[in-house]
């Protein structure tokens, strides 16, 4: 037995030791193989990438109130335009909710005086 349980990767009861030296032994096989460096230099070469993907979102400025209500307004109206079926069923949608919250204060007798 050589300490690992080779089907679930675990290290067994009673031979800890044994399992950590294996352990060792096979993390620093795969370090020194090829397959390490190349793993290495993606992982470098990933992190490069979005430390400057970070940099170019970073310098860019925040739109204006303006610019940002201008934008939703036109993608609203556009909604709009393009869904008569939805701007009913909101319209419907809106009544609805307006006369239940009505309702929830018909004939209320706390009235201002």
């Amino acid at each position: 037995s050589s300490g690992i349980n080779a089907e679930y990767g675990a290290m067994i009861p009673g031979q800890e030791e044994e399992c950590k030296d294996k352990v060792a032994m096979i993390t620093d096989q795969f370090a020194a193989s090829s397959e390490a460096k190349v793993v290495t230099n993606t992982i470098e070469e990933t992190k490069k990438e979005f430390q400057d993907a970070d940099m170019k979102i970073s310098i860019r400025s925040a739109a204006n109130i303006t610019t940002q209500f201008t934008a939703n307004f036109g993608r609203s109206w556009k909604n709009v335009i393009r869904n008569p079926a939805y701007t009913k069923i909101r319209i419907v949608q809106t009544l609805v909710l307006s006369l239940l919250g009505g309702l929830a204060y018909l004939d209320n007798d706390n009235r201002i005086k």
